[in-house]
């Protein structure tokens, strides 16, 4: 049961959740039990959650123009669904989200420029 706990972070959430039941060999009852047991939720509650942060990650380290295509490339069936539970899951709206993290991300990378800067000047000065 933990491997197939797994295969659902693996898949960022997106994993066919009546075909994993199915494979395990267990009853819906027994499956959803033991995964809880295990993950400390249901396996569509657990689904969710990791969609939830997979889409987190995406939005950091890929160019996604807008939040629609982040909620597609998440396979968010529309931009509300994805709004949704974003907002049941951060307690904030999405575009409040990552606004705030834009700007966290740009103060980050205005504290790095800074250090690399302040690397450089002294190389300059002795050269």
């Amino acid at each position: 049961m933990s491997k197939l706990v797994r295969l659902v972070l693996q898949s960022d959430g997106e994993i066919n959740l009546p075909e994993l039941r199915r494979v395990s060999g267990l009853s819906i009852r027994q499956f959803e039990r033991r995964f809880k047991a295990i993950a400390g939720f249901s396996p569509m509650h657990y689904a969710r959650i990791i969609r939830f942060q997979s889409s987190k990650r995406k939005y950091v380290s890929q160019e996604l123009h807008t939040l629609t295509e982040l909620a597609h490339h998440c396979n968010y069936t529309d931009q509300s669904h994805f709004s949704r539970d974003f907002k049941e899951f951060s307690g904030m709206t999405t575009k409040s989200y990552f606004r705030l993290l834009d700007d966290d991300l740009n103060n980050e990378c205005q504290i790095i420029k800074g250090l690399i800067i302040a690397t450089e000047i002294p190389t300059i000065l002795t050269a």
